[in-house]
């Protein structure tokens, strides 16, 4: 009988503890359709790029980037255009963001097909990848002009 009340408590403690439970918020995770609209709309600089630790933002100073609806990216500084290409994703039920420059330098140090978007406002796009080799992350961020 005392086997009995202690396996009823204890599945009484179980319900309670996992009915309170809540369901995980996705709602912060930005999804891709978002960060392509929000890529679409003004002029972008890059505020930070960490590459394995080291910062390295000081590359694409003075570029103001654009992405069209064509999947088309350019940066411009001066009289320094430089073209890739683009498109938002979803892998694993990560949005991601792709970013495909070629060699052009600096820009070929973004050239990513896996960037994970951490935050996209109408002001900020974030994004992270994995340092390569390494236990260490890569990030990106593009702010409006």
């Amino acid at each position: 009988m005392k086997q009995t009340k202690i396996i009823f408590t204890a599945g009484i403690l179980l319900i309670v503890v996992f009915s309170s439970c809540q369901k995980e918020d996705n709602s912060s995770i930005p999804s891709n359709e978002e960060a392509s609209k929000m890529a679409q709309q003004g002029t972008w600089r890059v505020t930070q790029y960490i590459d394995c630790g080291e910062d390295e933002t000081y590359h694409f100073s003075g570029y103001a980037i654009t992405f069209n609806s064509l999947g088309i990216v350019t940066a411009v500084n001066n009289s320094i255009t430089i073209a890739g290409n683009w498109n938002t994703g979803t892998s694993l039920n990560q949005s991601e963001f792709f970013l495909q420059f070629g060699s052009a330098i600096p820009f070929c140090e973004i050239d990513d097909d896996c960037w994970h978007i951490i935050e996209n406002t109408t002001s900020r796009i974030r994004l992270e990848d994995e340092c390569d080799g390494v236990n260490d992350k890569d990030y990106l961020t593009f702010e409006k002009i």
